[in-house]
């Protein structure tokens, strides 16, 4: 949705790049995917619409502000992943809330597997990609800020200690930028991991999915001046120097002016001329998504997950059931119980627990919870309760009949 509320008159060349921003998001909105301002940044790159610097990036800010607020750039095609307001879920009635259950409710779908997988992506504002992957084949996923907290990696600990004493390999799948924190955050995560585990009996496995040099090769990703008073610098450029020296190679067009503008900077120094990285959101959000599914399932036994995800369904089939024969299932419960209240043994009020120094609230009929009543009391009721459909689940178990 386009709407003005102030207007804006862009000159030509900004008019330019709000046609070409609008040609991209629309593209994007198009296959289902809503873009960051980063993302939409790259995307530009990529296409050759503007030069990764960070006065480019500014400007691209600044137009797309003004092009949203004046009425020129949809409000839709574009988000803030990091400033997410927080709200509690909310539900018209009871019936609704089962309507809702249905179709949200999971069981483990990993039992019994070798691997049991988490993805832990560097950047936050990619955890939407990461949760459109993760959550159909029910895997856990965290943005860990480059190299997660020491709380963080404590809950790991935890949780990966009872998968191993499930028989089960702790496997963390981690997608970082391709710079001296992002690369060096793969080493350090699982060292760590390693260290943490150390008397525990059992494996881990660790993937780095991305961001790596064969990506940035497929993909034409665009690089740009890394930082080299980074504590980090000496030992990635050691780790990948022929791979960079191979890339430099190739585009020479593209980082001569970096390479001079770094030097015009910094005056020259050894390697500047390799000195680039690149940030996992050149990606397209598709290509994110699908670099995370491929690395889930190629841990996955699909059969074995295929028959809880049946069992998932015949649980929410039930849970559906019971949403739709609502009414009828609240009118028996309450009519069973005024005939158990109307009977001649004569039952205590159901009134409301009071807390000191509160006044007490006046007591009144109500339909109790199972819970409250007494073994006599619950066997008639079930006597005067018309007979449950049969369902194909049992409730002491939770298993399929």
């Amino acid at each position: 949705m386009k709407m003005c509320f102030q207007p804006y008159r862009p000159q030509a060349k900004n008019r330019q790049l709000i046609d070409a921003c609008n040609a991209i998001l629309t593209t994007f909105a198009e296959k289902g995917f809503v873009l960051s301002l980063r993302q939409l940044f790259y995307q530009l790159i990529v296409r050759g619409k503007i030069q990764n610097t960070q006065a480019d990036y500014d400007n691209v800010g600044d137009v797309c502000r003004d092009g949203r607020y004046g009425g020129l750039i949809d409000w839709e095609h574009m988000t803030d992943r990091v400033r997410l307001l927080q709200d509690a879920a909310r539900w018209i009635d009871a019936k609704d809330r089962l309507a809702h259950a249905a179709k949200t409710l999971r069981i483990d779908t990993w039992k019994g597997q070798a691997f049991r997988p988490e993805v832990w992506i560097e950047k936050d504002a990619l955890s939407e990609l990461a949760d459109a992957a993760c959550t159909p084949y029910d895997v856990p996923y965290i943005a860990i800020k480059a190299y997660n907290s020491a709380s963080a990696m404590w809950d790991a600990y935890k949780r990966f200690v009872r998968y191993i004493a499930e028989g089960q390999i702790p496997l963390i799948l981690h997608l970082g930028d391709f710079d001296y924190t992002g690369d060096d955050c793969s080493r350090f995560l699982q060292e760590q991991m390693l260290m943490m585990l150390k008397d525990v009996e059992g494996k881990i496995s660790f993937r780095r999915l991305a961001l790596n040099p064969t990506q940035i090769d497929r993909y034409d990703l665009p690089p740009q001046p890394g930082k080299m008073g980074d504590p980090r610098f000496k030992a990635h450029i050691k780790k990948h120097q022929p791979w960079l020296r191979t890339f430099a190679s190739k585009h020479k067009e593209l980082v001569a002016p970096m390479i001079a503008e770094m030097r015009k900077d910094k005056g020259k120094r050894d390697n500047d001329d390799i000195a680039f990285v690149w940030e996992l959101d050149a990606l397209a959000p598709e290509v994110i998504i699908e670099i995370i599914e491929d690395g889930i399932t190629d841990f996955m036994d699909s059969d074995l997950r295929g028959q809880y995800v049946d069992r998932q369904t015949e649980y929410r089939n039930v849970i559906a059931d019971m949403g739709e024969n609502y009414d009828a299932l609240a009118t028996d419960h309450c009519n069973a119980w005024v005939t158990l209240r109307n009977g001649s043994w004569g039952i205590p009020q159901h009134s409301v627990p009071t807390l000191p120094g509160v006044s007490p609230r006046r007591e009144k009929w109500g339909i109790p919870q199972l819970q409250e009543m007494d073994a006599n009391i619950a066997e008639q009721y079930y006597e005067i309760l018309p007979p449950p459909v049969e369902m194909p689940i049992s409730l002491t178990t939770g298993e399929s009949q």
